[in-house]
């Protein structure tokens, strides 16, 4: 990220960013790179990979275990992963099942060829489109936000 950011670029930027809107929330982030996991007060980092269902169970588990929970669900799910469309794909069917009701799942960084694919698949999982959003700039900045009711 630090040639995209700068040289001041920290590990889970965003992350802390979603702690400091979201301020009584547990934040959990999933990522594939072993130096991007972290944890502090309330954030908790998990080794994912999010073009592998069986991974994103797996961290589902080891989230559960982390709140020594049986059961977990969620109130809000971002996908700002690796922004390739098989992997969103395969996030959107895998977790959008551990969705509370009136909760939402967003996916960041879309290209906008891929919007009606996500949305038909969010309809055949009975989300519902509550935003998308077509960049202005690059076709690749594009964003969908779902509602499970």
């Amino acid at each position: 990220m630090k040639p995209l950011c700068g040289k001041d670029y920290k590990v889970g930027a965003s992350l802390r960013a979603w702690k400091e809107f979201f301020i009584n929330a547990n934040i959990f982030g999933l990522d594939i790179e072993t130096k991007s996991l972290f944890e502090e007060d309330r954030i908790k980092c998990f080794l994912s990979d999010q073009s592998n269902e069986n991974s994103l169970i797996k961290t589902i588990d080891e989230i559960k275990k982390y709140l020594n929970k049986n059961d977990i669900s969620f109130d809000l799910i971002i996908d700002d992963g690796s922004h390739i469309l098989n992997h969103q794909i395969t996030s959107l069917i895998t977790l959008a099942k551990f969705l509370n009701k009136n909760s939402f799942y967003i996916i960041e960084d879309i290209n906008a060829e891929s919007i009606p694919i996500l949305l038909n698949i969010s309809d055949k999982l009975d989300l519902k489109v509550a935003q998308v959003y077509q960049g202005k700039k690059f076709k690749q900045d594009c964003f969908i936000a779902l509602e499970k009711s």
